[in-house]
């Protein structure tokens, strides 16, 4: 950390009637240590502040309180600005319950179908933006089968191909079963939304992952880093933790996915929705181009196992959401008249 840095931080700090002792960066994250404890100050730019300062208002006013508290400078404001940066203080909390991830994310999973219920709200479908929006996917996808076609006929014009071009060939069928899924789910959801005619919306965390849900001393699960939050649809916390979790292990997703839908049972166009975005291999196919560019960066070896780590990835997602499929809980209840989640 530079001088500069560190007497910025030191006159944020002042406001606290705080002084420390030493002082640990963590990237935008910095550990300070001192007479009244250690504390975790977080640099944020000042919209990304607002925004967390406006999340945590509407958790507490539904009684949602598993988030970790924002301590307030001696003058009584939730945090310090600077042209252009915001800066706020949190009890340092060491994270993890017991170093078990499997126990870390039931608790993750139960909190999140919290607040969700918590702050679930119905709201009339606009018509015209759900078919653009399904429309353009539904343009995505098929852009993309002709590009897999396309790779897949210069690959069988070739006598000898590399190993990224041989895994792709052995695995092209499944590449194309996923885009055809996808296809379908979207279609469904869209049709399902437009006949029920509204959407129901949430605050999301906007970026959920278990390095984002710590536990106090008192081994109370909280939410960090609610700086993305915002409201949306319920897909859009789970979907792109599931796509990237599911990259590497899928031994827990389904087991999560049930125990959130205990707190917050889906409807099945939001199922539809999530399965859709899932089956989609866009990083896959964004792999393709990258290897098929002319002035491609990747060596072979480089770019055969990011190949190999994509088709994991897709056989991960197949097996989650065919579970799914079987899983959903029946009639997903509307925001208005769901049971207490307690």
């Amino acid at each position: 950390m530079d001088a500069e840095n560190r007497q910025r931080i030191r006159t944020v700090l002042r406001e606290y009637g705080l002084e420390a002792e030493r002082i640990e960066a963590f990237g935008k994250m910095h550990k300070v240590y001192g007479k009244r404890g250690i504390f975790g100050l977080k640099e944020t730019t000042e919209q990304k502040g607002r925004n967390m300062l406006r999340s945590l208002t509407v958790l507490y006013d539904k009684g949602f309180f598993h988030v970790v508290p924002v301590c307030l400078t001696r003058r009584g404001y939730p945090g310090v600005r600077f042209p252009g940066k915001f800066f706020y203080l949190l009890p340092w909390m060491e994270g993890k319950s017991g170093g078990q991830q499997g126990k870390t994310g039931d608790r993750m999973f139960r909190e999140l179908g919290k607040m969700h219920y918590f702050t679930a709200r119905e709201i009339p479908l606009d018509k015209r933006r759900a078919e653009n929006d399904y429309l353009r996917a539904k343009e995505r996808i098929e852009r993309e089968k002709e590009e897999l076609e396309r790779f897949m006929d210069l690959c069988e014009q070739k006598t000898y191909l590399s190993p990224f071009e041989w895994i792709f060939t052995d695995y092209f069928f499944e590449i194309w079963q996923a885009y055809e899924f996808a296809g379908a789910k979207l279609e469904r959801w869209f049709t399902e939304t437009v006949s029920r005619g509204s959407l129901r919306s949430v605050l999301i965390h906007g970026r959920l992952s278990l390095d984002h849900f710590i536990f106090d001393e008192r081994g109370t699960g909280r939410f960090i880093n609610l700086e993305h939050s915002r409201r949306a649809s319920p897909v859009f916390d789970l979907l792109p933790f599931f796509r990237e979790i599911l990259q590497t292990r899928d031994g827990e997703a389904f087991h999560w996915m049930n125990h959130y839908w205990k707190y917050f049972p889906w409807r099945e166009e939001e199922q539809f929705l999530l399965q859709a975005g899932l089956a989609c291999p866009h990083p896959l196919m964004k792999l393709v181009k990258a290897y098929s560019l002319p002035e491609k960066k990747m060596g072979e070896y480089d770019a055969a196992k990011g190949m190999m780590q994509e088709i994991r990835r897709l056989l991960h997602i197949k097996g989650f959401v065919l579970e799914l499929e079987k899983g959903l809980p029946a009639g997903g209840t509307d925001a208005g008249d769901q049971g207490d989640p307690e």
